[in-house]
């Protein structure tokens, strides 16, 4: 084990290499490496939970993406193109899964004896479990679901099988914690909520969706009350924005009502790049220094004059590259100091740009900062 190793929330074990899971979101690793098993990918960072196959390792991200690595003769570590929302991960011999959050599962790997394979139609799922062949799953209402190799009996659930809260999966062998009889309900159906990865765009349509369960060993959710829905997101206006499922909106059959959960999510302004005179990409605008550039882009409509985040814009220079793409700046107009204006025939804005004849001779990025957090870049060549 490696010295100094502290702050471990969660371990998991393969058959020659050993995985930790720390309370800042990295993973550690160690133990025979003859496959890359031991190999944590570069940047791996705000990990949630981890997972060990034979000789490959799994790690899933606070984002609900899932990384693999380690041996992939049979897929093993071949995530799904696509694979998001994921909530849990689990590591068999030679397969992998993953557990979504609408409550159905994903298999990928070899799949031999069907353990890569769900069957269907397999939903509603709170938990799942990797053995060496064979896979289980864990049904919201406390049933048991098994599929792949069950030579050794692992993969067949024992009858009367019922109110289990918890699963595992030896190489040959599966456990279930079935729940103890006793007081009523009193658990609250829990609400996962989840907004756009992405950044929304300002006026757009867009929404956030949730669904729920009621945990083991819950009575379930109510009939006629929902069990998943969607929040209309605001974006009427830029910046950080929250969307909320009230608390009481989910209730399950022994009157427990759901609290009240949250996501967050980002406006941004549809800018449309800069426009010319100054060029896009890696190119170089080159111009007299101490002249005045109008810089022009589009945020799609007028937008006022209260777009700018404090400090915006700003130069930094940098070193001139040999060899770069440098093309003159066809207008420059005259200012006595820099200013904002919005064109309206044109529908552009205009950040008429007044520079120092101190810069002559030296290079800079110009970035242009918004205040919805968003920043856009143009590089520059100052002439004498």
């Amino acid at each position: 084990m490696p010295v100094g190793l502290t702050d471990v929330v969660a371990i998991a074990a393969g058959v020659i290499h050993f995985v930790a899971l720390d309370s800042d979101g990295t993973v550690t690793v160690w133990g025979y490496n003859d496959r890359g098993q031991t190999d944590v990918p570069a940047g791996l960072t705000d990990v949630v939970a981890i997972a060990a196959g034979f000789h490959h390792s799994l790690a899933l991200g606070s984002d609900g993406t899932v990384t693999a690595w380690g041996w992939d003769e049979f897929g093993q570590t071949d995530v799904p193109a696509g694979l998001t929302d994921v909530v849990a991960i689990a590591a068999g011999g030679v397969h992998s899964l993953a557990l979504l959050s609408d409550g159905t599962v994903t298999g990928w790997g070899w799949d031999f004896y069907g353990q890569a394979a769900p069957p269907a139609p397999l939903a509603g799922v709170v938990a799942i479990a990797a053995g060496g062949y064979f896979s289980l799953a864990l049904g919201s209402d406390g049933t048991v679901t098994a599929w792949g190799n069950s030579e050794q009996g692992q993969a067949t659930v024992p009858a009367g099988v019922a109110g289990a809260v918890a699963i595992a999966a030896g190489e040959y062998h599966s456990l279930a914690i079935l729940a103890a009889q006793g007081p009523a309900d009193g658990t609250a159906p829990v609400v996962v909520l989840t907004c756009p990865a992405a950044e929304v765009l300002l006026g757009s349509t867009s929404e956030a969706t949730w669904t729920a369960y009621d945990p083991m060993p819950g009575s379930g959710i109510a009939g006629g009350s929902p069990s998943s829905g969607f929040v209309a997101l605001n974006t009427s206006s830029v910046g950080p924005k929250t969307a909320t499922v009230p608390a009481g909106t989910v209730l399950d059959d022994e009157g427990n009502t759901s609290e009240e959960v949250a996501c967050g999510y980002s406006v941004v302004y549809h800018f449309d790049g800069f426009f010319r005179p100054v060029d896009k990409g890696g190119v170089v605008n080159s111009f007299k220094a101490g002249s005045a550039v109008p810089i022009k882009f589009s945020l799609d409509s007028d937008q006022g004059l209260d777009i700018l985040a404090i400090g915006s814009p700003s130069l930094t220079f940098t070193p001139c590259t040999a060899g770069a793409s440098v093309d003159a700046i066809e207008e420059t107009v005259t200012a006595g100091g820099s200013s904002l204006a919005y064109d309206a025939v044109a529908g552009q804005y205009v950040y008429v740009w007044k520079t120092l004849k101190t810069w002559a001779g030296k290079c800079g990025t110009f970035q242009l900062t918004l205040d919805d957090g968003t920043s856009h870049t143009a590089k520059f060549l100052f002439t004498k």
